[in-house]
């Protein structure tokens, strides 16, 4: 489609109504009355385990956010929230978010919000190049899922859209599509944090509900039963920071403590098991820790002095400690310094250093240095030295630079690279079309692999 920046309009969300067989133990549907069934404020996959796809602060305060579903708080200068910037805010009309959804190869796609808070979408289920998500203004925070979105409003209201099989939207229904709804009764959000097929919030006293596919706890209600509205999350009334992916979470404490609940594959909790926790469970021996964000099958904490330890899964060399296939069910130190932002993909780590380097490690096209291939310890990604934001997700990254533009790399089989083409590009390229980044698209892309 031809884009006209701010004018055009995202396709219809093809993969908001696709089928899937979710195996939901219980799903509680219980909701109270309401005359629509779901508020339509403007205008869900399939929860299997990460082996199975192989197979097949304080209370109130905002903090920093950029992790692979890449969440962003604007008032506060991931994926789950801001990631720095000027006090006086970013410059009008420019992108300041991106976020990245983290599903397989097939259904790849990036969301990105404008300062002035439009979001526009590309990639699956959308157009090969950005599109505007009608009415939806006032956007202060994005989050992507696998295949829905969360947006989050300045007035603390919480819309979602896309695939809804397991209540991820939280409207009170299973009905999916492509308008944002309003989450049933959340209207004190300060953070957003989606899973593959669930949604968590963070409100302003610090405690946190989840709602949508719950079969492995990650609702943190001590339950494996779903639910299609927000449901509290047992004993955590003092979350600072939180971050979801696949069907886990994490959250940072007031006292600097992590917890992390759901699905533990590889380890990824960090409790030193790989059994499902339906609670959140504190990560030991974790201490000064300033941001915390999850991935496929690993997790990673920024600490106070620029130091990043990671957990969980290591067959991409995505804990960056110089190994590879072994697995660690308890932090390591990952071999760089200097962190300031931090975003998970899925077997991919992503970092930007206070200066605003880019660098990357784990597995393949995401690590954006040219060459596919496992990276075991961090890599300078070049051609961008001015990072403000990060996003990453199933070998795709991008980066919001300094100046509003975005730059994406890697696997572009779906247009999630947002080049207006379906080519791979190894290393890093702007997204056309968005408010401060190139208006006409390119007549091709740059071949980055063989």
């Amino acid at each position: 489609m031809a884009l006209i920046v701010g004018g055009a309009v995202a396709s219809a969300f093809t993969w908001a109504c696709t089928s899937s067989t979710d195996d939901e133990p219980s799903v509680d549907s219980s909701v109270p009355s309401r005359e629509d069934g779901g508020r339509d404020v403007s205008t869900g996959p399939h929860d299997e385990s990460p082996e199975e796809r192989d197979a097949s602060k304080k209370p109130g305060e905002e903090e920093d956010a950029g992790d692979g579903g890449g969440e962003l708080v604007l008032d506060a200068g991931d994926g789950d929230a801001s990631d720095g910037g000027d006090a006086g805010g970013p410059p009008p009309n420019v992108i300041v978010q991106v976020a990245v959804g983290p599903d397989s190869p097939g259904w790849s796609f990036a969301c990105a919000l404008s300062a002035p808070g439009d979001v526009y979408c590309w990639g699956a289920g959308y157009t090969l190049v950005p599109g505007a998500i009608p009415n939806l203004t006032d956007v202060v925070e994005l989050s992507a899922g696998n295949r829905h979105v969360c947006a989050r409003r300045a007035s603390g209201i919480v819309a979602c859209w896309g695939q809804n099989i397991s209540g991820q939207l939280g409207d009170g229904t299973t009905t999916g599509g492509g308008s944002p709804v309003e989450v049933f009764e959340l209207t004190d959000a300060v953070e957003i944090a989606a899973g593959e097929s669930h949604t968590c919030a963070r409100r302003a006293s610090g405690s946190v509900v989840c709602w949508g596919a719950n079969n492995y706890g990650q609702l943190g209600d001590g339950t494996t039963i779903a639910h299609v509205i927000p449901e509290l999350v047992t004993g955590l009334t003092d979350a600072v920071q939180i971050t979801a992916r696949w069907s886990s979470n994490c959250a940072k404490r007031a006292t600097g403590q992590v917890v992390c609940w759901g699905q533990n594959n590889s380890g990824k909790l960090g409790d030193g098991t790989t059994t499902a926790q339906l609670a959140p469970t504190p990560v030991p021996d974790l201490t000064n820790v300033e941001e915390v964000r999850i991935g496929y099958n690993h997790t990673c904490a920024r600490l106070d002095t620029g130091a990043l330890r990671c957990w969980g899964g290591n067959w991409s060399g995505q804990l960056g400690n110089g190994q590879q296939n072994a697995s660690s069910r308890v932090p390591v130190t990952a071999n760089i310094t200097d962190v300031a932002r931090v975003a998970m993909g899925n077997n991919l780590t992503c970092v930007a250093t206070s200066a605003g380097a880019p660098f990357c490690w784990g597995e393949g096209s995401g690590v954006g240095d040219g060459v596919f291939g496992a990276r075991l310890t961090p890599v300078a990604t070049p051609g961008v030295t001015d990072v403000a934001q990060l996003a990453a997700g199933n070998l795709v990254s991008c980066a919001v630079r300094a100046s509003g533009e975005v730059w994406c790399w890697g696997n572009n089989r779906d247009g999630a690279l947002g080049d207006g083409t379906k080519v791979e590009r190894w290393t890093p390229a702007p997204v056309f079309g968005l408010p401060g980044s190139p208006v006409d698209t390119p007549d091709g892309g740059v071949d980055g692999g063989p």
